[in-house]
């Protein structure tokens, strides 16, 4: 019997499932790469290469974290959702939470390319808030606002949800303002034990707005007439081709009354100051830092230094680590650009904007 002495080849003695994950990976590489071209050509262009682009480098990460068994994704690796932003020494430490983005429902929030990833709802502040229920070395909260407002419901529910923490937890709660913290903004500050704004942060508009369109004017300049069927008097309230009727200017007051006043209870309430206090500061006043320190909406002005030194100071803590607790998942910020992107032109075109009916607590610009 001849026996074959002739040495083997490192493909022959290369593992048969790291072998196939990396003709795979190829494999995949050169169809990207055809695709991307076939679209291209066709004229989809630079939205086309942005999410192949992103795929691709969702796809080397992935791959990456693969074992050479090609078994399991290899799971040891720091705690993704916390991120050690200043370090002072020693084991307790403060959570740094970012608020950025308007208020909103949580199912708006998380409509694909329709709903921006920026955006502030009640479920995304619970699971921040979750995090640091579940570690003890947590001794204290520094939730950084920057929001001009919106949804009143959502603002009530996040406000709701910072009291049941503080309730549960017992750790200081303290709120550094950013560039606007205004109506729901300053709804969901008012939550905290400490309030800090920048001198020009423009904070305040405590009130809440709803607005409608009244296209009749215009439909009729176009030639264009709407026909409407309905059951209920009312049922077309707020139509945009008709005006509005005493009856209902009354009911739409009445309502923006009740959530008017469900504001300045929580005002009163997170603040501790007389309801008749909180309504002579609202009325959709607006304040910088400085006036809104001077009026006691909020305790200090100053900046994140000093902010993170009033945190430490109310709980006591003389070594200590500030950790920011990360906004989204890995999947969110890998296509949050996207999202913005798509955001950016429906929010332009998109007609059902037009007919929302719902009050909010925002800020607007004239």
């Amino acid at each position: 019997m001849l026996i074959d002495s002739a040495p083997l080849n490192s493909n022959e003695l290369q593992n048969p499932k790291e072998k196939d994950i990396f003709e795979r990976f190829f494999s995949f590489i050169l169809k990207l790469i055809s695709e991307m071209l076939k679209w291209t050509f066709r004229g989809i262009g630079s939205m086309a290469s942005i999410v192949l682009g992103y795929l691709l480098v969702l796809f080397a990460i992935v791959t990456g974290l693969i074992g050479v068994s090609g078994d399991k994704i290899l799971t040891d690796y720091k705690d993704s959702s916390q991120e050690v932003y200043r370090d002072y020494g020693g084991e307790d430490k403060i959570a740094y939470l970012e608020l950025s983005g308007e208020i909103v429902e949580e199912e708006v929030a998380n409509q694909p390319f329709i709903g921006g990833l920026k955006a502030i709802t009640p479920v995304g502040v619970e699971n921040f808030l979750n995090i640091v229920r579940a570690d003890k070395d947590f001794k204290a909260l520094l939730i950084y606002v920057s929001s001009p407002g919106g949804s009143a419901v959502a603002s009530d529910r996040i406000f709701e949800v910072i009291k049941d923490f503080k309730k549960e937890k017992d750790i200081p709660i303290v709120v550094l303002m950013g560039d606007i913290a205004a109506s729901g903004g300053y709804y969901i500050s008012s939550a905290g034990d400490y309030i800090i704004a920048n001198p020009a942060t423009i904070t305040g508009s405590i009130g809440v707005i709803m607005e409608a369109y009244n296209l009749e004017g215009l439909y009729e300049k176009v030639g264009v007439k709407k026909n409407t069927f309905k059951a209920g008097k009312y049922k077309d309230i707020l139509s945009d081709s008709r005006e509005m009727t005493k009856e209902e200017h009354e009911m739409i007051d009445l309502m923006i009354n009740d959530a008017y006043n469900m504001f300045l209870s929580r005002v009163s309430e997170g603040r501790k100051i007389p309801f008749e206090k909180a309504s002579e500061l609202a009325e959709g006043k607006i304040y910088s830092g400085i006036a809104a320190k001077n009026a006691g909406l909020i305790d200090e002005v100053g900046t994140l230094d000093s902010a993170i030194a009033a945190t430490a100071l109310k709980a006591n803590l003389q070594k200590y680590k500030v950790v920011k607790i990360k906004s989204g998942s890995f999947i969110d910020q890998l296509f949050s650009g996207l999202s913005y992107k798509f955001n950016n032109i429906l929010g332009v075109v998109n007609p059902l904007s037009i007919r929302t009916p719902q009050y909010r607590l925002l800020y607007k610009m004239p």
